[in-house]
């Protein structure tokens, strides 16, 4: 288990500590959906959390955010308890966190641009032309509606839509699920480029293993309700605990790993497919 070091009333706080974790459950119906996971994530870390479906992974993610209410634990972003409820967190702290859902969740009624511009009331139009810049999306298709766009367009609007506030942490629920492998690929290779130019910290769902690597360097692996493993990539890609070695060898089984060294900064920019 890991020692939380960063909450609020620690003494020795660690500054690198952006958001903690610790000792959290969630039950439903008295059935135990997560049992005592605790982990800390540092500035500017790239994070995977994994492991097969039906573990608790979308469930956690929703927890940390407030989504869902914990029955034991706590959460912590920038050394400030985050309550169990949104609406009850200030929106200053949730001003520095982006989320990016699965299946994109775009308003059918608006367009990309208003899309984009509906989590930041504050927005300039430049703000909004910039995060849809920044995810390559295509000026000409800007004023369309989600039901016109390809789902790797969409994930890119929703991409937008979180990083236009200039979040300091962004969380990412299977940002490549449902999308054909060209469009994950691109996809993946924009999360590592947003990383890269922003500075900002990471936290990524996934159950794609092959592009793993270009998505963190560090991984949260959940299994039976509990963090079984955690540690850097390259660690978790040769480990001996028998459930994450299974996971690995099943979810490459047919493919290759694909590591960012494997890709430039000019393929990166040709790989932009809509």
């Amino acid at each position: 288990m890991v020692i939380i070091k960063a909450f609020v009333f620690c003494n020795n706080l660690v500054a690198e500590s952006i958001f903690s974790v610790k000792n959290i459950y969630k039950f439903f119906n008295d059935v135990c959906i997560l049992q005592n996971i605790s982990f800390d994530i540092q500035d500017r870390q790239t994070v995977a959390l994994v492991g097969p479906s039906g573990v608790g992974k979308s469930v956690l993610f929703r927890c940390v955010l407030g989504m869902l209410s914990l029955d034991c634990g706590d959460v912590f972003f920038k050394g400030r308890r985050l309550s169990s409820s949104v609406i009850n967190n200030s929106g200053k702290i949730f001003k520095d966190i982006g989320v990016v859902f699965q299946h994109s969740a775009l308003f059918d009624g608006m367009s990309v641009r208003e899309n984009v511009a509906f989590s930041f009331p504050k927005h300039s139009a430049h703000s909004v032309e910039e995060a849809l810049d920044q995810v390559q999306f295509p000026a000409l298709h800007r004023d369309a509606y989600p039901s016109e766009l390809s789902g790797g367009m969409r994930r890119r609007v929703s991409i937008a839509r979180a990083i236009v506030r200039k979040p300091k942490i962004l969380f990412l629920d299977e940002p490549t699920a449902g999308l054909d492998p060209v469009a994950s690929h691109a996809i993946s290779l924009l999360i590592q480029n947003i990383h890269s130019i922003y500075k900002v910290t990471c936290v990524t769902i996934t159950h794609d293993i092959l592009r793993l690597p270009l998505l963190a360097r560090y991984v949260l692996f959940l299994s039976e309700q509990r963090l079984l493993w955690q540690g850097k990539i390259d660690d978790f890609l040769c480990t001996s605990v028998k459930e994450v070695r299974d996971f690995v060898h099943f979810g490459t089984q047919q493919d290759s790993l694909i590591f960012p060294e494997d890709f430039s900064a000019t393929s990166s920019k040709k790989s932009t497919i809509f």
